[in-house]
């Protein structure tokens, strides 16, 4: 779907007041030969770095509910919630849905 490192995403936390947090998924070190991964750290909110860990997932979950909405009678009355679904799978890197690409 997109070019995205594919999850699970993971999440450490340091320092003894844990606000130091290291999100990271696949290879983590730059220049090695499996370079197909990440690794963001810095001073964050726990709820800022759980969003970070849960967005492979969110993406896939949305992208799947946006198809099967456009499948289904729940298409025809939601289209500007579809809409901005769409425009946050393309965000994110993704292709938009549609009821053909499930």
């Amino acid at each position: 779907m997109s070019g995205h490192t594919p999850g699970p995403w993971s999440l450490e936390i340091y320092a003894k007041d844990h606000t130091y947090r290291t999100v990271s998924a696949g290879c983590r070190y730059y220049g090695s030969p499996l370079s197909s991964g990440f690794c963001l750290s810095g001073f964050a909110s726990g709820a800022d770095a759980d969003l970070l860990v849960s967005a492979p997932d969110l993406l896939d979950a949305l992208s799947a509910l946006v198809a099967k909405a456009r499948c289904s009678k729940l298409g025809d009355h939601c289209a500007a919630e579809l809409a901005a679904a769409d425009a946050a799978i393309i965000k994110a890197g993704g292709q938009p849905c549609s009821a053909t690409s499930i």
